[in-house]
């Protein structure tokens, strides 16, 4: 993904544009059908109606081609109002509300295309409780583009933590469940699919130098669905190296 986002403050209202052009590839055969280019447009406006409370509305527009014939290439439109409430430096809650259509292209030989839409919501909240303990939460509701059929709707919940146990090292933990519905029209005759998507992750993070940090990282994933073989487990083990750029 490669973009730029600007933002013009004029005191009491504050105006951010943004663009992305995203390209996705897959590195299995399998699901190469996935691989698509996309052009991504978001755009905020929000009034100042107290030093800690900005609120205003936002909008996006996107548009997504698929490499092979498989999915509906698309066009996506969002709308809705948006606040950002910092009462201090230890506490911050980002509150959304509004309307995603999905309008697709007959371009797929195998799934009909069937425009779609349905509201969104989010309510994300970070909060420093100590210099020693913090944690964040995001919640709601969302209609994105699916892997099976053109796009799924699901209920989220990602909650995290982080502990400082010792001098300079930090001990982050997370959570999220995902509880969703994919279709309508799917690549396969299987039809509507039901799914939960339960993640735990684990990890440790050390600054070697100023500027640099080492980070531990541990995950399970595990998935169920009605359909057996969408199901599975999965544990990773990741190695991070972060350079913050002066």
């Amino acid at each position: 993904t490669l973009g730029f986002n600007t933002t013009w403050d004029l005191e009491d209202v504050t105006l951010s544009l943004g663009y992305d052009h995203q390209n996705y590839s897959t590195t299995s055969q399998q699901l190469s059908y996935t691989d698509h280019a996309s052009e991504l447009v978001v755009a905020r406006g929000g009034f100042k109606f107290h030093p800690t409370l900005t609120a205003g509305l936002e909008g996006t527009v996107s548009y997504t081609a698929y490499d092979q014939p498989v999915l509906n290439n698309n066009t996506g439109y969002s709308a809705g109002v948006y606040a950002d409430w910092q009462p201090g430096h230890y506490l911050h809650v980002q509150p959304r509300f509004g309307y995603t259509l999905y309008q697709f292209e007959q371009t797929s030989q195998f799934m009909k295309a069937v425009n779609q839409d349905a509201w969104y919501l989010d309510l994300t909240m970070t909060h420093d409780i100590s210099d020693t303990v913090s944690y964040s939460l995001s919640a709601g509701h969302e209609l994105t583009l699916g892997v099976y059929g053109n796009t799924i709707e699901d209920w989220y919940i990602r909650p995290a933590a982080n502990f400082k146990i010792i001098k300079n090292l930090t001990l982050n933990t997370s959570f999220s469940f995902e509880d969703g519905t994919q279709g309508i029209g799917t690549i396969t005759s299987a039809g509507v699919e039901n799914f939960d998507w339960l993640t735990w992750g684990l990890g440790l993070s050390y600054p070697l130098m100023k500027r640099l940090t080492v980070g531990l990282n541990y995950r399970l994933t595990l998935r169920t669905s009605n359909y057996a073989s969408r199901e599975y487990t999965q544990d990773l083990v990741g190695l991070q190296l972060t350079y913050k750029i002066p």
